[in-house]
């Protein structure tokens, strides 16, 4: 971000200090103006990024995808599937969401006027730009022949443009009555191009008398869509390609290799599940890695790749096991513990285990690479413990150092979402939504334990945020109250903040002395400047002894439909007044103005 001159001049900048000091003198001494700091300061979690809760029997948060800048704003945007339910004339869909703001900005549906039974599986990727319009395309597994909820059908990948949300291209299935398409995934080539697309058919069979449900992965080269190899599971009802990712380049060929996962769910208490890693350009098979007993464990349910945390220059893996019974190996009716192991890929050896203390806990659900957070050079990792039993059932993202394995941190479901159930749902690097250099994760929580069915997804940074704010979306005929939560540290406690506000975004921004400020001047912006807590309640006020504060700004009904569709950011300053300076800028977050 290059700096404004003019706002880096010692003169311009000492001239700011004098205005921002007469203001905060004569507004806050002299006239008592400050806010209040609300009630609920620092009870939510400051990672959250993105909440959406879908309508009734929607099931919204299924999986999700990085997808690129499609909208070509700077910001990389995400798509979430939606499980309708037909039963109740809901179809499924396909939402591509604003990694800026979160809006929606295309939405496909599939329903009995455009495929009979249509229903969507799982797989969903980000696949690159397949129809050379220099916009990055969606891949989405649909099943085109389902009639029965439950069963299988002939499946189909259909390849959606980013811009718009149109079919460019499809793979049918290579025979009726398989999953072709219930999971997918991306392999990337020479300087970080998708090279190939991984369709995953986890229920195919291989033999009908009797029935093996082997399962078989398919790898496509991208954007030509020719078949480069096939592979299938070892055992039968092995699930082979439930779980699919890339591992980064392992066998020092150029190209990304590939982990594909095998739980053998249906195999009773007998096996335990396996992972291959095979290489991503031939399909040659480099480890193979079985699970430990005595139990079902469902070893290979979620797979990540998570980069060397090693430190012996090849990338590494991590996977679930969630079903694994480690306390009570004589009581199968106990399990649910789960662990996941850390895989070295440069011999296939366990480099450790996290395990899950109690049955029905279910570590290990959920998998994924966050790279460095702790910044100790080496990239981290997180694990998704679903939900806990007796209630409240309330799940948990454990966050680890790669380096050592030690917790770094957690975030509760609950202190994320009122409802914050997470039950045995995907996690899911979403790749640096808010550009702040460090990758964020996606994951969903279930709301039919409320008799609805809606479902819902969040996306979180593993990174605390100095501000985040509770809706995404502000009505102009209900109105609403947005919500703020700041959080400046222990360091700031006692202190001034200062909420201000942007219509014109948040690049170029302002430099003041050395802190950026990422919001762009306007009206707006002098109007919370010159006039704080007039049009914003409390926009100017303390910090609570902690560093936070909450603040509430509730907005009326009929606002004029001339504002709809309207980004506001905001963005606070943390000032110290003995001497005057300020100390502090946070990041910014934005919302809209919607029907």
């Amino acid at each position: 971000m290059g700096r404004n001159k003019n706002l880096e001049d010692d003169k311009m900048w000492k001239s700011a200090c004098f205005v921002v000091g007469k203001l905060s003198v004569g507004l806050i001494l002299g006239l008592g103006l400050c806010g209040e700091v609300g009630a609920q300061a620092g009870l939510l979690k400051q990672h959250q990024l993105f909440s959406r809760m879908g309508g009734r029997y929607h099931y919204l948060g299924a999986w999700s995808t990085p997808v690129g800048d499609t909208n070509r704003d700077g910001w990389p945007d995400f798509a979430v599937l939606a499980w309708g339910d037909s039963g109740m004339k809901v179809n499924n869909y396909v939402t591509l969401r604003s990694g800026r703001d979160g809006s929606e900005l295309w939405k496909v549906s599939w329903n009995s006027t455009t495929f009979p039974a249509a229903h969507l599986w799982r797989g969903l990727a980000g696949c690159g730009d397949v129809n050379g319009d220099g916009v990055p395309d969606l891949a989405v597994g649909i099943d085109i022949s389902r009639t029965v909820r439950g069963g299988y059908g002939q499946g189909r990948v259909e390849f959606l443009s980013g811009k718009d949300g149109r079919v460019v291209a499809t793979l049918k299935g290579p025979k009726p009555k398989e999953d072709f398409g219930s999971t997918l995934a991306v392999l990337h080539g020479p300087k970080g191009k998708v090279a190939a697309l991984v369709v995953g058919s986890p229920a195919e069979i291989i033999q009908r008398t009797p029935i093996f449900l082997l399962g078989v992965v398919r790898v496509y080269a991208l954007p030509s869509r020719k078949l480069l190899y096939t592979t299938k599971g070892t055992t039968d009802n092995s699930f082979y390609g439930e779980a699919l990712a890339g591992l980064g380049d392992i066998d020092g060929d150029g190209y990304e290799d590939l982990v594909v996962g095998a739980s053998e769910r249906n195999r009773s208490f007998s096996q335990n599940g396996y992972v291959e890693v095979l290489s991503g350009r031939s399909g040659k098979r480099l480890f193979f890695i079985r699970g430990r007993g005595p139990w079902g464990s469902g070893f290979g349910t979620s797979v990540a790749g998570i980069g060397d945390v090693d430190g012996d220059s090849v990338p590494d893996l991590l996977v679930g096991a969630p079903d694994a019974n480690i306390l009570m190996p004589r009581h199968p009716d106990k399990h649910g513990v789960g662990y996941a192991w850390v895989l070295s890929m440069k011999n296939g050896t366990l480099i450790r285990e996290h395990a899950g203390s109690i049955p029905y806990q279910y570590l290990g659900s959920g998998v994924a690479g966050i790279g460095d957070i702790d910044g100790d050079g080496v990239p981290d990792y997180a694990i998704l413990t679903p939900r806990k039993i007796p209630a409240p059932a309330f799940g948990k993202i454990l966050l680890y150092s790669g380096k050592t394995g030690k917790l770094i941190r957690y975030l509760a479901s609950g202190d994320l979402h009122p409802k914050g159930v997470l039950f045995r749902v995907p996690l899911i690097n979403i790749g640096d939504l808010d550009r702040d250099g460090q990758e964020d994760l996606w994951t969903s929580i279930n709301h039919w334990m409320y008799n609805k069915d809606e479902g819902a997804y969040l996306v979180v940074s593993p990174r605390a945020k100095r501000l985040v704010r509770w809706s995404e979306e502000i009505s102009l005929s209900m109105g609403g109250t947005q919500r703020f939560y700041l959080d400046a540290g222990r360091k700031h406690a006692g202190k001034f903040y200062w909420m201000l506000g942007s219509t014109k975004g948040v690049l170029p921004g302002l430099w003041l002395g050395k802190s950026f400020l990422p919001l762009n001047p306007d009206a707006y912006f002098l109007n919370l400047l010159t006039s704080p807590n007039a049009l914003m309640p409390a926009s100017l006020g303390l910090l609570d002894s902690k560093g936070k504060a909450a603040l509430a700004w509730t907005l009326p009904r009929g606002l004029p439909p001339s504002l709809l569709g309207l980004r506001l950011d905001h963005a606070y300053l943390v000032l110290g007044l003995k001497p005057l300076r300020l100390e502090l800028a946070s990041n910014p977050v934005p919302f809209l103005f919607g029907k």
